[in-house]
């Protein structure tokens, strides 16, 4: 909130900015936004992922955490492999990790995109 009276002369509380999610988005090789839903979507659909999480810390590379059931294969990593590269850019470096579990955010939160950049 923003202590400081509006011009207007009204007296009700104003909002000094609003924040959204600007992590949720991910950044293109290319340099365009993405939205986190387009990976998340991919990822929902390949076979054996128990849970996920996406990691980018650096434009042109992503990390993809996995928690792996047992029909995760080789081809189920070719498929995020494949689903990442189509919606970041072809030359997008796609590391793999298989993970026990992926913890919430302090709020209890789950997040299944969390851009760094």
């Amino acid at each position: 909130l923003d202590p400081r009276p509006c011009a207007c002369g009204r007296t009700l509380p104003k909002l000094r900015d609003i924040q959204g999610r600007a992590t949720d988005f991910l950044t293109a090789s290319d340099g365009g936004r993405v939205h986190a839903l387009a990976l998340i979507y991919v990822l929902r659909e390949t076979p054996g992922i128990e849970s996920f999480r996406v990691v980018q810390e650096a434009v042109g590379s992503v990390r993809v955490l996995v928690v792996a059931g047992d029909r995760f294969a080789a081809e189920s990593e070719r498929r995020v492999v494949d689903g990442v590269r189509a919606r970041l850019g072809e030359g997008t470096r796609v590391a793999i990790e298989r993970v026990e579990r992926l913890d919430r955010e302090r709020s209890g939160k789950f997040r299944y995109v969390i851009s760094r950049i």
